[in-house]
């Protein structure tokens, strides 16, 4: 199912199953805002040097937002929204013999 968006931003990447993030992929996340409080708001990964992680070794995208500033948004925060994920294929490659049992 499709977020309703939050920008204009759009990804250059090709749909791919799953809901794996990428750089170049638009994600939706949340950052406090010191006067705002809570606020979502959607950027692009952008490529880093290697794993970042914050001060808690928690893995972290590089992700300029709409207004071009860089935000350090946790990887488990964000929710990839263009390409939209699409759902993987969920058939083994292996037929399940019902004579075997498995």
């Amino acid at each position: 199912m499709a977020l309703e968006r939050l920008t204009d931003l759009s990804s250059t990447n090709a749909p791919r199953p799953g809901s794996a993030i990428a750089p170049g992929d638009v994600v939706r996340f949340t950052y406090t805002h010191a006067l705002q409080g809570q606020v979502a708001t959607e950027g692009i990964v952008q490529p880093t040097d290697g794993p970042r992680v914050d001060y808690a070794m928690r893995p972290v995208f590089a992700v300029e937002d709409a207004d071009g500033l860089i935000r350090w948004p946790l990887q488990s925060a964000c929710t990839r929204v263009d390409p939209p994920p699409q759902p993987e294929d969920s058939h083994s490659a292996r037929p399940f013999d019902d004579r075997k049992g498995y």
